[in-house]
Protein backbone atom coordinates (compact mmCIF):
# COMPACT_ATOMS: atom_id res chain seq x y z
CA UNK A 1 0.00 0.00 0.00
CA UNK A 2 1.16 3.34 -0.88
CA UNK A 3 0.08 6.20 1.66
CA UNK A 4 1.24 9.82 2.93
CA UNK A 5 2.04 10.52 6.14
CA UNK A 6 2.05 8.33 9.43
CA UNK A 7 0.91 5.39 7.75
CA UNK A 8 -1.64 3.08 10.55
CA UNK A 9 1.01 0.23 10.60
CA UNK A 10 3.99 -0.52 10.72
CA UNK A 11 5.66 0.41 7.21
CA UNK A 12 7.79 -2.55 5.39
CA UNK A 13 9.64 0.63 3.94
CA UNK A 14 9.30 4.80 3.52
CA UNK A 15 10.32 7.33 1.50
CA UNK A 16 10.57 10.42 2.61
CA UNK A 17 11.29 13.90 -0.06
CA UNK A 18 9.31 16.24 -1.32
CA UNK A 19 6.04 16.72 -3.36
CA UNK A 20 8.22 17.38 -6.80
CA UNK A 21 10.62 14.70 -6.20
CA UNK A 22 7.59 12.24 -5.40
CA UNK A 23 5.77 13.30 -8.93
CA UNK A 24 9.25 12.85 -10.40
CA UNK A 25 9.26 9.22 -9.31
CA UNK A 26 5.95 8.79 -9.92
CA UNK A 27 5.74 9.74 -13.52
CA UNK A 28 9.22 8.34 -14.53
CA UNK A 29 10.85 11.75 -14.96
CA UNK A 30 13.40 11.29 -12.30
CA UNK A 31 15.34 8.28 -11.13
CA UNK A 32 15.27 6.87 -7.97
CA UNK A 33 18.69 5.77 -7.83
CA UNK A 34 19.74 8.92 -8.41
CA UNK A 35 17.39 10.40 -6.16
CA UNK A 36 18.30 8.33 -3.12
CA UNK A 37 22.15 9.14 -4.13
CA UNK A 38 21.52 13.45 -4.25
CA UNK A 39 19.68 13.24 -1.28
CA UNK A 40 16.47 13.88 -3.15
CA UNK A 41 14.64 11.39 -1.02
CA UNK A 42 15.60 9.17 2.17
CA UNK A 43 14.72 5.80 2.81
CA UNK A 44 14.74 3.66 5.90
CA UNK A 45 13.07 0.11 6.24
CA UNK A 46 13.10 -2.98 4.09
CA UNK A 47 15.20 -1.96 0.92
CA UNK A 48 14.49 -5.38 -0.72
CA UNK A 49 10.84 -5.00 -0.52
CA UNK A 50 11.53 -1.96 -1.87
CA UNK A 51 13.37 -3.06 -4.57
CA UNK A 52 10.94 -5.44 -5.35
CA UNK A 53 8.35 -2.47 -5.69
CA UNK A 54 9.93 -1.19 -8.28
CA UNK A 55 10.26 -3.56 -10.74
CA UNK A 56 6.62 -4.23 -10.30
CA UNK A 57 6.67 -0.83 -11.97
CA UNK A 58 8.06 -1.96 -15.05
CA UNK A 59 4.61 -4.45 -15.20
CA UNK A 60 2.07 -3.10 -18.54
CA UNK A 61 -1.04 -2.41 -15.57
CA UNK A 62 1.70 -0.24 -13.54
CA UNK A 63 2.89 1.66 -17.08
CA UNK A 64 -0.78 2.28 -17.74
CA UNK A 65 -1.58 3.39 -14.47
CA UNK A 66 1.01 5.91 -14.34
CA UNK A 67 0.30 7.20 -18.26
CA UNK A 68 -2.89 7.78 -16.70
CA UNK A 69 -1.35 9.86 -13.89
CA UNK A 70 0.98 11.85 -15.99
CA UNK A 71 -2.41 13.02 -18.30
CA UNK A 72 -4.42 14.40 -15.17
CA UNK A 73 -1.23 15.65 -13.52
CA UNK A 74 0.17 19.41 -14.51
Amino acid sequence: DLGRGDPPFDADAVIEGDFETAKGLVLGDLDAAAALATGKVRVTGDMGKLIKFAAQQQHPTSQEVTARVRDMTD
